[in-house]
């Protein structure tokens, strides 16, 4: 039989654990582990599962349910896991169905339970889908602006007869915006409409374009602006297509409005929809 200078392999448990397999953090018995969302959907419910390396090559498992915001805030669950080193930890979406840029996770080590716990590392981060998990050791943490960002259909509140619409990026968001689409109905008064997109920061403005063929009294007409788009374009059905600047990244507060000159008290806006990329932001 083989002669060990320290005996048989593992004998000495008095050395440190790392060599033992993925093991960088070591939780005493005043670590706990923390777990901080950024999400945008509702009814989204994520699990927790893992294991610590305890005493005497102990595996000892853990397993808890987190419940994030969907206003794009941030929620935070600790929990107490066993002495040791963490060996791995795996966050799937147990309910919801999130797309990749909905819901963002810090998996973190902190010292304390209460809202002044001391932050000790961050063990990694990354977005969970549906169908896509987050686990350490195997996952490089990510921040919030490194993916595709979710693709998003926005439904805008139809206005009040005679009113512009205009649709605020929330809080907490950054959106890219790919597509602005409404149908104008003119009234018969007789006047030549010319509907405008703005995009302003809450004040001031950063980007307008005017449709190039006025809509008159009795018209209706898709006016529809896109990214990449060519034109302007009028086609034959009055509908018009006008271009946007491409790769137009805008946070949260910033507006996307229209401003139609001469529009008519009886004139309407409808059927509004924004097609963009949301990112959450975060820290």
């Amino acid at each position: 039989m083989p002669s060990y200078p320290l005996g048989p392999p593992f004998a000495d448990l008095d050395r440190p654990l790392a060599v033992q397999g993925p093991a960088q953090f070591l939780f005493t018995g005043e670590d706990v582990l923390q777990i901080d969302t950024l999400c945008s959907l509702a009814g989204v419910t994520l699990t927790i599962t893992g294991a610590m390396l305890g005493e005497g090559l102990q595996l000892l498992p853990f397993s808890f349910t987190h419940a994030p915001n969907s206003n794009r805030t941030i929620a935070t669950t600790r929990v107490t896991v066993d002495s040791g080193w963490l060996q791995h930890v795996r966050v799937i979406a147990s309910a919801g169905a999130p797309l990749l840029g909905q819901c963002f996770v810090f998996i973190r080590q902190v010292r304390g339970l209460t809202t002044n716990a001391l932050a000790l590392a961050r063990i990694t981060s990354g977005y969970v889908t549906a169908t896509t998990d987050l686990s350490y050791p195997n996952d490089a943490a990510q921040l919030p602006l490194d993916s595709e960002g979710a693709p998003l259909r926005i439904a805008v509140t139809t206005p009040a007869a005679g009113a512009d619409f205009t649709i605020t990026v929330p809080t907490g968001a950054r959106w890219q915006l790919d597509t602005v689409s409404g149908l104008y109905t003119a009234s018969a008064a007789v006047a030549n409409r010319v509907p405008e997109l703005v995009i302003d920061d809450g004040a001031n403005i950063v980007f307008a374009a005017p449709t190039n063929t006025a809509i008159t009294g009795g018209q209706t007409a898709r006016v529809s602006w896109g990214a990449g788009a060519g034109g302007p374009i009028a086609g034959a059905n009055t509908d018009q297509t006008i271009p946007l600047a491409n790769d137009m990244y805008l946070p949260g507060g910033f507006r996307i409005r229209s401003n139609t000159a001469l529009i008519q008290a009886a004139d309407t806006w409808t059927a509004i929809s924004l097609l963009v990329r949301e990112w959450l932001e975060g820290n």
